[in-house]
Parts: structure tokens; sequence; C-alpha cells
């Protein structure tokens, strides 16, 4: 899997046991990106958005816990119009994480 390069991090405990993680990163092609959050040991939930104003080749972003590989890992891929991962011209993104 690929790493994706991470711009900025910024993790904010609550009390209790949650975690809050926002993350920049610089976009990636293709299907294998991810995010480890090194401040958590398990991430339970992922939001992400476009950093960037969107493009006929890359306007969105799906994110998800990969919990196969790392249980702090996030899967991250961009997408085109179509639907399909981004082939060309990967954009930026914000990640928001939740785990502990």
């Amino acid at each position: 899997m690929a790493a994706l390069t991470e711009t900025s991090s910024v993790v904010t405990e609550f009390s209790g046991q949650y975690k809050t993680a926002v993350v920049q990163v610089d976009g990636a092609t293709g299907t294998t990106n991810t995010v480890q959050i090194d401040e958590m040991s398990v991430v339970v939930g992922v939001v992400a958005s476009l950093s960037e104003s969107p493009t006929t080749t890359c306007c969105g972003v799906i994110a998800k816990p990969n919990v196969t590989t790392a249980t702090n890992l996030i899967s991250v891929i961009m997408v085109q119009q179509t639907g399909l991962p981004c082939l060309t011209s990967a954009l930026d993104a914000t990640i928001i994480a939740v785990g502990y």
C-alpha cells in the first residue's frame, strides 16, 4: 500500500475514550493509498473531503478504516466523475478520523 504524504495533522483528545484527528494529505492516484494515525491505536470512523476544487478527472474522495491491515490505518481513494479511481491529477484532501 502507498502511504499518502501528510501536510498537516492535529489530534485532539477528549475526556473519556475518544480522540479526533484532522489530517491534510496530498492526494495520489490508485486504489491502495493509506494514511496511518500514529496517535491512535484504533480508528472507528472517518469522514473525508477534497481540499481543492473538483475537476472532471478527480471530483471526490472515499476514506474508510482499514482494519484488515492495522487498526489505525485509513484507506483513501480519490475518484473521478464515473466513480472509478483517479488515474491522473489527484487532488489534496482533508480527513477527519475518530478513534482511541
